[in-house]
């Protein structure tokens, strides 16, 4: 590509003129940040979610079938109709 001049176009597009047309150049694909890990299973989750709630801070289906206790409740995770679990005091 010896004397070629990269252009950049309105909508901010590369490209060269070659022969009086328009060659776009490929963009590189967008590298994806990965989110920090989620732990899985019945492991206890400081978000805010978790924080201003009266159930216990744990997600209730990883912990389904188990009792959880919080502020002198207690609390078990059984599955609805749909089979989601959900906290309901015991």
């Amino acid at each position: 590509m010896s004397n070629r001049t990269l252009h950049v176009g309105a909508r901010g597009g590369q490209y060269y003129i070659v022969k009086g047309k328009k060659v776009y150049v490929k963009k590189s694909p967008k590298r994806v940040r990965k989110s920090p890990r989620v732990l899985r299973g019945c492991v206890k989750q400081y978000s805010p979610k978790y924080k201003n709630r009266p159930s216990p801070a744990f997600p209730a289906n990883e912990c389904c079938g188990q009792i959880k206790k919080r502020d002198n409740v207690n609390w078990i995770s059984e599955p609805d109709k749909n089979g989601v679990c959900k906290w309901k005091k015991f």
